[in-house]
């Protein structure tokens, strides 16, 4: 320190006056001997700043790299929880299907087989929501499957499919009409039922129903009458017969027979009565010939009325026959089975195709069952 600094700073001591000039002139001098000692007071800060900040950069750079954004944007209101994304419909289902069994808190879901083909495809979900309900049509997704047969899932999500018939059309909806028929059999037989036939008849005003086991040839043909009353006909195969005891069916035999029957349940008198048959029970000794006992129970059911002891037809539409005189297609299902097919195309019918269905019943040919298919124009 210079003796000019010294006698200023003893001046300032001994509190002598001084004036502005002389004060302005000690704390400059004063702040440049500072300052040249110790590098000014931000000294430690010039060399943190910049070395704090090249570490963020950096930490920033490897977190992008490591796994995306260090912060993930947000939607909705500040301090709004975020619901997580649930599944979706995007892509094919896993499966879709009617919903054929329930049992040990799972579901069978099987695909419909149609006539082109003998393949199927069926899962049984577990975990699924409890409104879902034997006999709907379902689409199903799963991600994960266990490797069985038929393979066991949880669904992702599984999605009631709305009926092709209109419900406006009929009293029961599709699936009330397949769950009557799968309560109606016993598919605990079944190793997997599989739905080959599910129409809707309007000429008869009744579903026409075929579950098919996929493993063999087990099969239920089944009547369910559309209409808020539980009725349902079943039709079950008969047991199988050694070959060498069944003889070849004439088919036209069978169908003129078949056809011949009905006219003779609706041959009446002025008053409507019966004119061929007294009681009940002698149609169905008559039909038993040439039809299964559920089909003379639609026999009655539909066109006999019982007052007093008579026998008065009931006034509704007429049936539809095969007509031997036209085209018309035999096939051999097995040796206790066959098929007969006809295109028809009445004025007074629908375009459909018609089929018997004859089996080899108690050592005798039968008619076990006639279907109804519409053809699309």
């Amino acid at each position: 320190m210079d003796e000019k600094m010294k006698h200023l700073r003893e001046i300032y001591k001994n509190e002598t006056s001084f004036s502005e000039k002389e004060r302005h002139a000690i704390m400059s001098k004063a702040k440049h001997e500072s300052s040249n000692k110790s590098g000014g007071p931000l000294f430690p800060f010039k060399i943190a700043i910049p070395l704090v900040a090249t570490l963020l950069i950096a930490f920033i750079i490897f977190a992008s790299n490591d796994g995306g954004p260090l912060f993930q944007p947000t939607t909705g209101s500040p301090g709004e929880v975020q619901d997580e994304q649930g599944p979706t419909t995007d892509g094919e289902p896993s499966i879709e299907g009617y919903v054929m069994k329930s049992e040990d808190d799972r579901i069978l879901i099987v695909e419909p087989r149609n006539k082109d083909t003998s393949s199927y495809t069926a899962v049984w979900y577990s975990d699924y929501d409890s409104d879902i309900e034997i006999g709907q049509k379902v689409k199903a997704w799963h991600s994960e499957q266990e490797d069985s047969e038929p393979p066991h899932a949880v669904p992702e999500l599984i999605q009631v499919v709305e009926s092709d018939v209109s419900s406006e059309n009929t009293t029961l909806t599709e699936h009330e009409a397949l769950k009557r028929a799968i309560d109606a059999t016993d598919l605990n037989d079944f190793s997997i039922p599989v739905v080959r036939k599910l129409v809707y008849i309007e000429q008869r005003d009744e579903w026409e129903i075929k579950v098919e086991d996929a493993y063999n040839d087990h099969y239920s043909l089944l009547r369910v009458e559309d209409t808020l009353e539980f009725r349902v006909g079943s039709f079950s195969p008969t047991d199988t017969i050694e070959d060498d005891q069944i003889p070849e069916p004439n088919i036209e035999d069978i169908i003129t027979e078949f056809e011949n029957a009905y006219d003779r349940l609706i041959e009446t008198d002025d008053e409507q009565r019966l004119v061929n048959f007294d009681s009940t029970e002698e149609i169905r000794e008559d039909f038993t010939n040439i039809m299964n006992e559920e089909f003379v129970d639609y026999y009655l059911d539909t066109y006999v009325d019982e007052e007093d002891g008579e026998l008065y037809i009931i006034p509704t539409g007429m049936e539809v026959f095969i007509d031997l005189e036209q085209d018309y297609e035999v096939n051999e299902v097995s040796d206790t089975e066959y098929h007969v097919i006809q295109e028809v195309n009445y004025e007074f019918t629908d375009h459909i195709e018609l089929t018997y269905l004859i089996e080899y019943h108690d050592e005798n040919w039968i008619v076990q069952d006639v279907l109804y298919d519409p053809i699309d124009e």
